[in-house]
């Protein structure tokens, strides 16, 4: 599943992502099928939940990182300026990259470390 947010296929092919979560999904009520709350526990599936929630719109689906957003309160001063730090290679170049935030209306200088 993180494959599927690290590569930008979640915004540059939601119909192949779907059918990827709904087979990853059918596989774990098959072996589980009394499940009825899952959680996302990660920095990448969150990004997924539309298409989990899709898959499975009985079950519901947890983020645990809404509440720790929430807990962090106004947090401190800063200078307003934002760099983003990314790293690449060949399977994860910086011009995909810039294309999934682009698809998010985010225009930030970006630098390889």
């Amino acid at each position: 599943m993180v494959e599927l947010v690290e590569n930008g296929a979640f915004l540059f092919d939601p119909k192949a992502t779907q059918k990827a979560v709904t087979t990853f999904i059918d596989g774990v009520f098959r072996q589980h099928p009394d499940i009825d709350t899952l959680t996302l526990s990660s920095t990448h599936l969150p990004w997924l939940r539309s298409f989990f929630e899709a898959a499975r719109p009985s079950c519901q689906f947890l983020d645990p990182a809404e509440s720790i957003v929430a807990g962090l309160g106004d947090g401190t001063p800063g200078t307003g300026q934002i760099q983003g730090l990314v790293t690449e290679s060949e399977t994860y170049d910086i011009e995909t990259f810039r294309r999934m935030l682009q698809q998010f209306g985010v225009d930030i200088p970006l630098e390889v470390v």
